[in-house]
């Protein structure tokens, strides 16, 4: 009759080790996959901004920002334009509310009562602990995460943001915006255009995509201001204008070739390749080709 042997107590530690390995791992995976932010709901009527206007009184301008200058009381200009001419407040660019005042001036910024009027005159993100919220600190992929976010606080944190940056500037600057918004720095066309031309990707040598948003943060076709919209002209063609440039495809559509890299952080090195770059790391190695 067999018998049940009791492994040593080496044994038995390593097999405790393991399985406490195996748990945490399992449900370390299952928090790590819970622990994505999720976006808070937000109601901003009190903090909405209607479009800048061309014109305003100065008495208009300044209501706009009696209740933030109570608060941010440096600033080198009235606006961030230096003439006097430019008639406008805060609230014109960024949004928030401006009737909330700072009845004393206070730098105790963790006591409760002035925790409450600041986040009622200012425009909330949705993602507050992506932001690090109240915290200037830039947060990772801030790119990516502010076409996740409401248009109210791109515009709070950034009125020149393309998403936004009609409402802010567009009274005055409209015929800049748009013609930044079709510019080649805009859209990264020639990036995209060339590595995907380059790499086999695309057939074709004039561009095609290019990376916009719109307002809501989803992907924009970018097109020319011709009569009708969307086409040029021969003339207009043989400087390099382009009719259109469509919304980065996803690689569900279009897959890369296998020779091509796609731009993010890679895997392991692959030591039998030649160094892709012939500058020493940090280690006085050669940095090497790395898996896509």
């Amino acid at each position: 009759m067999a018998r049940l042997i009791a492994p040593p107590s080496r044994l038995r530690f390593w097999l405790l080790a393991l399985g406490l390995l195996a748990l945490t791992l399992f449900f370390g995976v299952r928090t790590l996959a819970s622990d994505a932010e999720k976006p808070i709901k937000r109601n901003y009527a009190a903090v909405f901004a209607p479009p800048a206007p061309e014109t305003q009184t100065k008495e208009e301008a300044a209501a706009k920002s009696a209740g933030c200058i109570t608060c941010h009381t440096a600033s080198d200009a009235w606006t961030m334009h230096r003439t006097e001419a430019v008639v406008l407040g805060c609230t014109d660019c960024h949004g928030g509310n401006a009737n909330i005042r700072l009845p004393s001036p206070s730098s105790d910024f963790d006591n409760p009562a002035y925790v409450a009027l600041r986040d009622k005159a200012h425009v909330l993100p949705r993602y507050p602990k992506s932001w690090h919220w109240p915290s200037s600190a830039n947060p990772q992929r801030s790119y990516t995460l502010l076409n996740r976010e409401s248009p109210e606080f791109v515009r709070f944190v950034n009125p020149s943001d393309y998403r936004v940056v009609r409402d802010s500037c567009g009274a005055c600057h409209i015929q800049t915006i748009e013609a930044a918004e079709r510019s080649l720095m805009a859209s990264g066309a020639m990036l995209w255009g060339g590595a995907g031309y380059n790499n086999g990707i695309v057939p074709f040598k004039n561009y095609v995509v290019g990376e916009a948003y719109t307002r809501a943060g989803e992907p924009a076709k970018i097109v020319s201001p011709g009569n009708p919209s969307g086409t040029v002209t021969a003339e207009q063609k043989a400087r390099g204008a382009l009719p259109a440039l469509y919304p980065l495809p996803t690689w569900q559509t279009v897959m890369p070739g296998d020779i091509f890299r796609v731009f993010e952080r890679g895997g392991r090195n692959v030591n039998t390749q030649f160094a892709e770059v012939g500058l020493p790391n940090s280690l006085g190695s050669i940095q090497r080709l790395e898996e896509p």
